[in-house]
């Protein structure tokens, strides 16, 4: 059993990297937190550092879903002896739900972090492909149309629980989507409040404050 915990430790600690702070402050010369909205993920990082960077961010946030459930998967796999009956999926949903949390709660940024997509996207997408691009579709589309982020997040995080059933994901991966999904919202309850009050950020808005900073040479 002593694999499990490590296994879960390490989730915690790969989630909480904070991709946002490491691309913004080496590469670019900005710390992302001062600017913008502050937050450190992808998003704010667009606005902030442009599409390329931003990008760049939200590829290892979701990393940083994917490798600890790949992890668990294959360990779960090499030592099925080891393993408690039964408890595969659990394991592996235990991975990527740390993961996640860690990306919020990071213990390298004083617990203060990101918002979980990304990370959740990285989990979703080890966990399902299917429901997990097509989840990515529903964000996409939506801020193509919109140009809020926070509103796509919103509505493929709705999306995605569902798609896992449609995929016919096994039910722990089901019903880790329905608490990923209570928990975007819980952590976007100020962005929800600014939608419902038509003053949410548009992504293409400039980052408040990028303007007093000047790119790293």
């Amino acid at each position: 059993m002593i694999w499990i915990v490590v296994l879960l430790a390490a989730s915690y600690l790969l989630g909480a990297v904070p991709f946002g702070v490491i691309v913004s402050t080496k590469i670019k010369g900005v710390d992302i937190r001062q600017v913008g909205s502050g937050n450190i993920g992808t998003a704010n990082a667009i606005r902030a550092l442009g599409p390329f960077w931003g990008g760049a961010v939200f590829v290892g946030d979701a990393l940083k879903g994917v490798v600890p459930v790949l992890a668990a998967k294959y360990l779960c796999a090499a030592m099925p002896a080891a393993v408690p009956k039964g408890m595969e999926s659990l394991i592996i949903v235990l991975a990527g739900l740390i993961a996640i949390i860690g990306h919020n709660f990071p213990i390298y940024l004083g617990f203060k972090g990101g918002k979980g997509v990304a990370t959740s996207f990285g989990v979703f997408l080890a966990l399902n492909p299917l429901a997990a691009l097509s989840g990515l579709g529903v964000w996409i589309l939506t801020v193509l149309v919109t140009k809020l982020a926070s509103l796509g997040s919103l509505l493929a995080s709705v999306a995605l629980p569902i798609l896992m059933f449609v995929f016919k994901a096994p039910l722990e991966f089901i019903v880790f989507g329905v608490i990923a999904t209570i928990f975007v919202f819980w952590m976007h309850r100020a962005n929800i409040g600014r939608l419902i009050r038509g003053e949410e950020r548009k992504i293409t808005d400039k980052a408040e404050g990028e303007q007093k900073t000047k790119e790293k040479k």
